[in-house]
């Protein structure tokens, strides 16, 4: 049987639809929820200036199916990263 995990949400926002940051606590994993209209927003936060992996999610063209993108490295919008960084 495994053990049970915490997992922490933060909404810098507060709004409950807006940008989420979870992570377990014991872990140094992060996962950052953006939703699509609040992408610029999101791009000044300093977690998102870190390397990780990106999974963007969308309709195909076609529709009906479920169209995703994965990517490796930094997260970039409009060619830079706009986060502060962390020390």
């Amino acid at each position: 049987m495994h053990a049970g995990k915490t997992i922490q949400i933060f909404s810098p926002s507060g709004d409950p639809r807006g940008v989420r940051i979870a992570e377990i606590t014991t872990r140094i994993v992060q996962a950052v929820v953006v939703p699509r209209a609040r992408l610029e927003e999101a791009a000044h936060r300093a977690e998102l200036c870190g390397v990780g992996m990106h999974y963007l999610f969308g309709e195909s063209d076609a529709g009906g199916f479920t169209k995703t993108i994965h990517r490796n490295g930094r997260f970039r919008y409009g060619g830079i990263c706009m986060g502060r960084r962390r020390s």
